[in-house]
């Protein structure tokens, strides 16, 4: 039973979840791995997925299939947390190592726009990067994964206002980070 259901979340929310985890680890490797060991995790604590009824209304169905995925990234932003407290070190990033994702030109007409767009979108994920792993996981969990505020909050057991208050801080030093580099918000 566990094991159909995180198949049908593996290719419903597989790719999803690895974008969330490269998201946090920057490079292939720990992504690959953070992703394994949160499907490992997943199947120990399997008895804590919702199964859903195929009989039942969809309305249902969709609940279900959302607080299992939101339970598999909380699953990975755990055991990402757990992996900072274990090493007890700071992320430093080299811009020479990060690989920003490439935006396809949609015509030639529209080139600099589309240059534009992916140096701010290559500036954005520096910073965010950059930020303290409190506020960049919260981040990556609202923006990256699509989860709501009450949802983190669950996740990562911390009060709404917690997670309001790292994302509006986040927020507020990726402005300021933004308006420092020339952009006007």
């Amino acid at each position: 039973m566990v094991e159909t259901i995180l198949k049908q979340l593996l290719l419903e929310y597989g790719t999803e979840l690895y974008q969330f985890c490269y998201r946090l680890t920057l490079n292939k490797a720990d992504a690959d791995d953070l992703y394994q060991d949160t499907f490992l995790k997943a199947l120990q604590l399997g008895h804590r997925l919702i199964c859903s009824d195929n009989s039942s209304d969809m309305q249902s169905t969709k609940d279900a299939n959302r607080k299992n995925r939101n339970f598999l990234m909380g699953i990975a932003a755990n055991l990402w947390k757990n992996q900072w407290r274990k090493k007890k070190a700071k992320l430093i990033l080299s811009i020479d190592a990060y690989e920003p994702d490439e935006l396809p030109l949609k015509s030639q007409v529209d080139m600099e726009a589309d240059y534009e767009r992916k140096e701010i979108l290559k500036d954005l994920k520096i910073l965010i990067d950059a930020l303290p792993e409190k506020l960049k996981l919260v981040i990556c969990m609202h923006y990256t994964a699509d989860m709501k505020i009450e949802e983190i909050s669950q996740v990562l057991h911390i009060p709404k206002g917690t997670v309001n208050s790292r994302l509006h801080l986040a927020r507020k030093q990726l402005k300021k980070r933004l308006e420092a580099k020339g952009y006007e918000i």
